[in-house]
C-alpha cells in the first residue's frame, strides 16, 4: 500500500471541499501511486542530466534539486490532462498542488518576473511559473522547455542564461513530458501508449535535436 505524505493541505482541501466527486475521489485514491511513479521517473532523467554536473554540484544538493526542477515539469505536462479529466479548473489546480506536495514534500511557491527572466525558477515549485512565462518570455513557443532549459542550467553553471545548457536539455524535456502524461493516463484512465505513440515521439525529439544543432552551429559562425 502506497503512503500519503502526511501533511498535505492540498490535498485534505481536496477531500473536503470537492473528494464527493467520483472523479476527483479516483485522483485522491491515485495520487501516492501517481507521485511515486513520477518521482522515478524524474529521479532517473536527473541522473542521467547530472553526467554533465561537477562533483562539487553535486555534493550541493544539485540532483536533488534537480529532481524537484523535472517534477514541476511532470505536472506542467499532466495539468491539461487533469483539468479534461475532472472537468474543470479548480479541481485540476488544486489537485496538481496536492501532488507537488506528495512528491516533494514542499509546498508550491510563487515566482517572479525577475525569477523567469533573470535569476531562474529552480527554487520555486509548482507550476505557476510555467504560466507567468507564458506573460513574460515573448518569440519562444515552448516556455516550459525554456524555462527548464533555464534551470537546468542555473543548476549546472550557475548562470541560467547560459546557452550552451539551456538549448542541449529541450530534447529531454519533451521525452520527460510525454512520460509525464503517458503515467496519468496509464494511473488515472488505464490507457497504456501504443507503438504509435513512442514512435511520434521519437520523430518529434529527432527533429528538435536537428533544430538545436543547426541553431548551435549558426551561434557558432555568429
Amino acid at each position: 500500500m502506497k503512503i500519503e505524505r502526511p501533511g498535505n493541505r492540498a490535498l485534505d482541501y481536496l477531500r473536503k471541499e470537492m473528494g464527493a466527486d467520483p472523479k476527483v475521489s479516483a485522483v485522491i485514491d491515485a495520487m501516492p501511486v501517481l507521485a511515486e511513479r513520477l518521482l522515478g521517473d524524474a529521479d532517473s532523467t536527473a541522473g542521467s542530466l547530472m553526467k554533465s554536473i561537477g562533483v562539487m554540484s553535486r555534493l550541493f544538493g544539485a540532483r536533488a534539486k534537480l529532481i524537484e526542477c523535472v517534477f514541476d515539469l511532470q505536472l506542467a505536462a499532466i495539468y491539461p490532462l487533469a483539468k479534461e479529466f475532472l472537468g474543470s479548473n479548480i479541481p485540476a489546480s488544486v489537485s496538481i498542488e496536492a501532488l507537488s506536495f506528495q512528491g516533494t514534500g514542499k509546498e508550491t511557491s510563487t515566482a517572479t518576473e525577475s525569477d523567469v527572466l533573470d535569476l531562474g525558477t529552480q527554487e520555486r515549485r509548482g507550476i505557476q511559473k510555467y504560466q507567468l512565462a507564458k506573460t513574460l518570455i515573448k518569440g519562444v513557443k515552448d516556455t516550459e522547455g525554456w524555462c527548464f532549459g533555464k534551470e537546468y542550467a542555473a543548476i549546472c553553471s550557475g548562470h541560467p542564461n547560459d546557452i550552451a545548457y539551456v538549448l542541449p536539455v529541450y530534447p529531454m524535456s519533451l521525452i520527460v513530458r510525454a512520460y509525464a502524461r503517458w503515467t496519468f493516463q496509464s494511473v488515472i484512465l488505464h490507457i497504456e501508449p501504443t507503438a504509435d505513440d513512442k514512435a511520434r515521439l521519437d520523430a518529434f525529439v529527432a527533429s528538435a535535436q536537428k533544430d538545436i544543432a543547426e541553431s548551435a552551429q549558426k551561434l557558432g559562425h555568429s
